[in-house]
Order: C-alpha cells, then structure tokens, then sequence
C-alpha cells in the first residue's frame, strides 16, 4: 500500500498536519471511506475530507492515532509512506516523521524527499532543518540518497523522453546550458521551447530580484554585465562603492539565492544561470551600455587581475556593447592577436567583421586601425577560412564596398560566387567569371600586399591550359613569403601545396605538407589544423 502526503510552501505559514491529511485523503481515495475504523474515524475527524470548523486539532491525541493507523496498516501488508517535501511541513508532521521511522513495528518504508540549500530560507530555519535531517539520518536502518543534478547526457535523455525528436539542437543545447541540471527546470525550460522568458522559473527569478535593496540590486545587474570575469576587487571598482557597501550588498544578494561568493578566489558568481538571464532582460538599454562601459574601463585600469587574453577579449566585446565605435575598434583591433593565440577563428572572424562595419563610421579608420582597408578584408577573409564558409561569406557581408575600387569589388564578388562551390565537377562554371577579373583588370601589379595574395590566389580556377594559372599563384606565393608573418608563412605553404595538386601530383602535396607543417611549431594551432 503506498500512500503519498505533501507539504506546502504556503506565504501564510505552514498548514498545520497538513501532511498528515494529504495522506488520509489520498488512503479513502485509493481504498474507500470503509478504510477507516470507526475509532479511527473518529479520533482523526479534523483531518478528514469534509471535516467541521468547529473540531479542534488536539496534537498529541491526532499524533498518537495516526501513529496507530500506520500500525495497523502496515500489520496487514508492506506500506510505503512517501513524504514530500519534508523541509516545508510542520514541526507536528516532523515529529511524526521522526516518531515513525524510530517505532514502527510493522513492515513500512518511510521515504521523505528534503530540499537542503534552499536560498529562500532563513539561516535560523536551515540550521534547524539540517539538525532535523541529521538526527533521521542518525537512524538505525535509514539510509540517505543525496540527489545530484543532472549530467549533460541525462538532460538529453530527459529532453528525450519529453519532446522525443521534436527539439531542435539549438533548444536542446539552449536548455542544457540553463537548466544547471536541474529536472524541474528541465521541464519547464522545454515547455517554453527554451524561452526562459516564458516559463515560470523565470517568474521565480523576477520575484527574488524585485526583493533586492538599490544597492544589492545595482550589485546584481553589474554582475549580470560582467559575468564571466566577476572578481571582488573589480566589482568594487564597477559599483564605485566602498568595501562596507559592497559586502553588505553581496550578503543580501547572496541570501537572496542570486549570486556566490568565493572570498579566498576572489570570485562572484550567480548561483543559477536563469538569474543573470532574468537580471539581463530587466535592465533598459541605457543601464546596459553604461555598465558595459564601467567594465571596460575597470578591466583596462587593472590589467593582471585577468588573464591577458581574456581580458583583451572582454574589453573589446565590453567597449562593442557600449556602442562605443572608436573606443570599440581600438579595443577590436588590440585583441585579435589574443583571439589568434587562442586558436580560435570564429572568435577571430567576428572580430574582424566588427572592424569592417564599423570602418565607415570612422572618418580616420586608418589612423585608428593602423592599416588600410585592402589590409583588413585581407586579414578577415583569409581568418574566416579555416572557421567555416558561413563565416565567410558574414565576412563578405561586412566589407563597405562603397569605399573599395573597382577591381577590388570584383574580386570580393568572384570570391563570393566560389564561397557558394561544392568541391570537384562544379568547379568549371567559376572559370569564366575568374577569366573576366584577370581580363579586366592588372591583379599581377596590384600592391603587393595580403589582398594582392588573396586576388592572385584566384588564378587557381583558371584553367590549366592558361599560363596565368601557375604564374598567379607562384606570385601570390612570393608575395606571402615576403609579408614577413605567421599568415603569410602558412599561406605559402597553402598555395604552393595547391600548385602540386593542381598539376595532378596529389602525392607530391601531401609530402610536401607534411613537410612544411614540421616547420610551423610556432604557428597559431588553427592555421596549421587548417593546412591538415
């Protein structure tokens, strides 16, 4: 027999026995009103379905007569007893639970699920419920089973069983990285298709933000800016507050349940990623790029609290969110080099597309780039190569044409036309368009710079037949070599190995690839993964 009672998280106090009578209700549901004993009718009347007002609930003689109903239950078969959500019952309802599980003398399993770490509970009545925990599990024959959260694969799984392939990968992906593990959350989040906006953990979310004083509250959305990077020392500096201010600020959100604290890591954290997203969505536009602008100038004044890529990274992506144009590019500009020692082309890519939108709203772009504009769709195409064709063409999408030659936009159109190719028999339709950019224009006497490589590069979908075939891109080479820098050495390597696939010597490439890669140790790793 399994009967099942459930406390309540109510705002007006805890419901007296209220486990108790969710249990008694659901027995007469499962067994009939005939269940109960005449006496036991009777002693347990005030916690029966359609009880008077006017009984009162005498705790000892309630406590003893449900004690002497489990008995007697459990004298007859196995009852299993199932408690939810114990941290929220009564202390009457505890003291039975404790009762039970210590004098039973019938065959009954007890199992009462806790919630421990509640953020919403008092330290006074955490204290309370962790000695209360902590004496059942002190019980001869208990057994505890800590509840973890979910792993990635068990996510999926539940994501699985609720949607079966009706998710996409992106909500899938979206929902693992909020849900924290968290079932419940779970759920929820695949209800609202991912939307956490639309769900009611966000409701949660909202409502523990709203309880925040003004300074705990200005904590918070600074946190919400800055997570990722948040240390105590910078955070102070963010909220311009004093040490006392700020402590008292982090001990409010903390026992809100909204953000963790690290004081030996120096570190800050929230406590679920749900309540920087609901803290992200309230803030205006206005306060959004104000406290992007604190947290670049914060991270640009103290340089070693951040490691120096990461802190690059961040105060560029901080000086975009701003809408800072000039400030941005500066930083934009200072931390692709940081993007390119962590091998990481998208990240690259996107940077470099920043750059090439924000160009013509910089009257002295050059000055503030320290290079010409060929200079910087060179670098941005030849970036997004190894990220993915999607990545070039956003690149391509970016370049203000407007501001480029004639014979420049040509070859950023034939470049786009190939960016659209699958590999072997469609190449043949590119060569006419390739003919008319070699036809029309001098790309052998161009500068003699990365955009010229790249142009140059383009002779390779010649056909054979045409002698500009391999003098365009023994050109190119030569001109790559003579750059000076890594890009340029791995562009070497790219088109001279090209030359020997070209003239049907595949093998005759791979050894030479093989070879020239040796030779690249300090070369950033996604330009040598690119050339394998």
């Amino acid at each position: 027999l399994v009967l099942t009672g459930r406390a309540a998280d109510m705002s007006t106090g805890e419901i007296p026995f209220g486990v108790l009578a969710d249990t008694l209700r659901d027995l007469v549901r499962g067994a009939g009103g005939d269940v109960l004993r005449a006496g036991e009718r009777a002693a347990l009347a005030p916690l029966l379905p359609g009880a008077a007002p006017s009984l009162a609930a005498e705790r000892v003689q309630l406590l003893s007569a449900f004690l002497d109903l489990l008995e007697r239950l459990s004298a007859e078969r196995l009852l299993v007893w199932v408690v939810e959500d114990l941290h929220w019952a009564d202390s009457a309802t505890r003291d039975l639970v404790n009762l039970a599980a210590r004098t039973s003398p019938g065959p009954l399993l007890l199992l009462a699920t806790v919630r421990t770490g509640d953020p919403e509970r008092s330290a006074d009545d955490e204290a309370a419920l962790t000695a209360y925990v902590g004496a059942l599990a002190r019980t001869p024959g208990c057994e505890v089973l800590p509840v973890p959260r979910l792993g990635p694969e068990e996510v999926r799984r539940q994501l699985r069983a609720l949607l079966g392939s009706g998710s996409s990968a992106a909500v899938a992906s979206r929902i693992e990285e909020l849900s924290d593990g968290v079932p419940f959350v779970v759920e929820e989040l695949a209800a609202a298709a991912g939307r956490p906006e639309l769900s009611t953990v966000s409701a949660v979310a909202s409502g523990r933000l709203s309880g925040l004083a003004a300074e705990a509250r200005r904590l918070v959305d600074a946190a919400a800016v800055g997570d990722g990077h948040l240390r105590i020392s910078l955070i102070e500096q963010v909220l311009d507050s004093t040490p006392e201010e700020l402590d008292a600020a982090l001990v409010e959100a903390t026992r809100a349940g909204i953000l963790v604290s690290d004081v030996e890591a120096d570190a800050v954290g929230f406590r679920h990623a749900l309540l920087r997203e609901a803290t992200d969505r309230a803030l205006g536009p206005g306060a959004r790029r104000a406290w992007h602008r604190r947290w670049a100038e914060v991270l640009h004044d103290n340089p070693g609290v951040l490691a120096a890529d990461p802190a690059a990274l961040a105060i560029a992506e901080h000086w975009h969110q701003a809408r800072d144009v000039r400030r941005a590019v500066e930083a934009t500009v200072g931390a692709l080099p940081s993007a390119e020692r962590i091998a990481d082309p998208r990240r690259q890519a996107l940077l470099w597309r920043r750059v090439l939108r924000a160009w013509p709203e910089l009257a002295d772009a050059e000055a503030v780039t320290g290079m010409t504009l060929r200079d910087a769709v060179a670098h941005a195409l030849l970036t997004a190569v190894p990220a993915a064709m999607v990545d070039i063409r956003a690149v391509l999408d970016s370049v203000p044409e407007q501001l480029m030659d004639e014979s420049e936009r040509a070859v950023l159109a034939a470049t786009r036309a190939l960016t659209g190719e699958a590999k072997g028999d469609l190449d043949p339709r590119f060569r006419p368009l390739v003919q008319d950019l070699f036809d029309r224009f001098d790309i052998f006497n161009g500068p003699r710079d990365l955009f010229s490589v790249h142009a140059l590069s383009l002779a390779s979908r010649l056909p054979g037949t045409d002698d500009r075939w391999s003098t365009g891109v023994d050109l190119a080479a030569r001109i790559a070599g003579e750059l000076d820098s890594p890009r340029g050495r791995v562009e070497v390597v790219n088109l001279r190995s090209h030359s020997r696939e070209f003239k049907d010597d595949p093998h005759g490439a791979g050894d030479f690839l093989q070879r020239e890669i040796a030779g690249l140790q300090d070369v950033p790793g996604d330009f040598v993964l690119f050339l394998h």
